[in-house]
């Protein structure tokens, strides 16, 4: 790590992934605790333990390692209670207010839980937050290869769970919106 503040090197990192940061934790904290509680849970962990990164070019994996941790934390603490779907704490990303739109968005985010963890994290990470293959394989720690394989299978499972006959799947190159075009 360099000489500069730790505020201010902390923050010229982040601000470039926010964005998409943002969206990874609405996707992955759906249904288990407000997002905004993960982005600042997410943010304090990956703070005060910034002085032991070592490679600042993982900065992406690291933020997205700690916030799956966060969430795994959350589900551990929920086992024992009820589990609810839907609660007045969660928000779901909006274009627009339409009640069919929000439900379309419910669903997606119940069936991405129905997939196995793996799938649904490369499928978050590329559909829904935009990174590559090459950073969910860093993220994942898996090899490129094996991430197309999450996404191409977790996509398949989606559909069926979905009801949808056929997905086409392009060539994974860059997120092909087949069923997320509808929601984000």
């Amino acid at each position: 790590m360099s000489t500069l503040n730790p505020q201010i090197e902390f923050m010229t990192l982040y601000k470039p992934e926010h964005e998409a940061f943002i969206r990874f934790c609405k996707a992955k904290a759906y249904g288990v605790m407000d997002y905004k509680d993960l982005v600042n849970e997410t943010l304090l962990r990956a703070f005060e333990s910034f002085k032991k990164v070592e490679k600042l070019s993982s900065f992406k994996s690291y933020l997205i390692g700690i916030a799956i941790h966060v969430v795994q934390d959350q589900l551990r603490k929920q086992q024992s209670k009820e589990k609810f779907w839907y609660s007045q704490n969660c928000e779901t990303p909006q274009t627009s207010n339409s009640a069919e739109q929000k439900f379309e968005i419910e669903t997606l985010y119940k069936a991405l839980e129905q997939l196995p963890n793996e799938q649904s994290e490369a499928l978050i990470l590329f559909e829904i937050t935009g990174y590559s293959i090459r950073e969910i394989s860093a993220i994942q720690s898996v090899s490129e290869d094996a991430v197309k394989q999450r996404l191409k299978r977790g996509r398949d499972k989606l559909g069926q769970i979905l009801g949808v006959s056929e997905i086409k799947s392009e060539p994974i190159k860059r997120p092909s919106k087949v069923l997320f075009t509808l929601f984000f």
